[in-house]
């Protein structure tokens, strides 16, 4: 869900959404921006994780095919 979809979720869902995701909110457990927030804060946190393993990854994988190209042409590649 994005930010508009949360703001029009009413208390009792936001709190059933966060339980699933795993996510306790710090700050005035009665607000729905508090819970929003905690929302929007990790999966934000989780994009970041994905985008690093996928960076990461991707360089693995340069890095293979630069030894396989210099196994195959050698050197002069």
């Amino acid at each position: 869900m994005t930010h508009p979809k949360y703001t029009q979720q009413a208390l009792p869902r936001l709190k059933t959404i966060a339980a699933s995701l795993g996510v306790t909110p710090t700050g005035d457990k009665r607000a729905a921006d508090t819970w929003i927030n905690a929302i929007i804060t990790h999966q934000s946190a989780q994009t970041q994780k994905v985008a690093d393993e996928q960076a990461l990854a991707q360089a693995e994988f340069n890095g293979y095919i630069t030894g396989e190209r210099k196994k195959v042409w050698g050197e002069r590649s």
